[in-house]
């Protein structure tokens, strides 16, 4: 009984703790393609370019520093719009595709 007890408590930490840590070390975006996505975004419910966790702490995939106009935008500058976006993304708390940041300065990939 305690065997149990003791790996449900091990699973349970691993799946409260050991996702965070997973997406700090292991980003499913290249860094260079990371590098990249700036610009004109959309939040869709489905068929998303990509799928993101939004983090309050911590070291995110990507600093995304939201802006009124994106034109000529670099990485990590985002502009929320309704149409025409330049690439759309999704909130996936389980299972994202890279991790974000919300800030006001320093957007982009950090080294």
């Amino acid at each position: 009984m305690k065997n149990k007890l003791a790996v449900g408590a091990a699973v349970s930490a691993l799946l409260l703790f050991g996702g965070a840590a997973a997406q700090a070390d292991g980003c499913a975006i290249p860094k260079e393609k990371l590098g990249k996505i700036g610009g004109r975004v959309q939040i869709v419910q489905e068929n998303a370019d990509y799928r993101v966790r939004v983090i309050k702490e911590g070291f995110p995939d990507l600093r995304v520093k939201l802006v009124d106009k994106a034109e000529g935008a670099k990485a990590g500058v985002w502009q929320i719009v309704d149409s025409d976006p330049d690439f759309t993304i999704r909130y996936d708390s389980g299972n994202p595709d890279f991790t974000i940041i919300f800030v006001e300065d320093r957007p982009g990939v950090q080294p």
